[in-house]
């Protein structure tokens, strides 16, 4: 019965409308009551634009498509511990989401629109003003 119900659909979150056929999207937006969203790049160190693109505009994108859905009853976005690594050595993380310093909107545009090369140099600096110790725990924050 779960294999009837329960079925992975291939897609890619750099692409807008996940890459997804307009077919089976529009059965998807039809029919769909449950979305896991489980999709992500592991790479720790990618570098700050490509890891925004898969793991922030990318739970975006899935958001967007949860939005549509005209039966859909739950979004699960599978998450990592790792989000809170900014936190205090010693401290309990709850499970919650916990707050980006910052304007974190205001701050994704900025980089978005730096050329590469400026962007490249400056993400170490981004990293630690922020608390994160790769681009990996940043944009998996910035996500939630």
């Amino acid at each position: 019965m779960i294999r009837e119900r329960v079925v992975p659909i291939r897609g890619d979150l750099v692409l807008e409308g996940l890459g997804l056929d307009p077919k089976v999207r529009s059965q998807l937006i039809e029919e769909v009551n449950v979305i896991f969203n489980t999709a992500a790049s592991i790479n720790f160190d990618d570098p700050i634009r490509e890891a925004l693109m898969i793991n922030y505009f990318g739970a975006r994108r899935v958001l967007d498509l949860a939005h549509e859905c005209k039966r859909l009853s739950v979004l699960h976005h599978v998450s990592t511990a790792y989000v809170s690594s900014n936190m205090p050595t010693g401290t309990t993380a709850m499970e919650e989401i916990v707050p980006f310093s910052g304007n974190w909107e205001e701050m994704i545009d900025t980089l978005m629109r730096m050329e590469p090369q400026k962007l490249e140099s400056y993400e170490p600096i981004i990293l630690k003003k922020h608390g994160f110790a790769n681009t990996y725990t940043m944009t998996k924050n910035l996500a939630e």
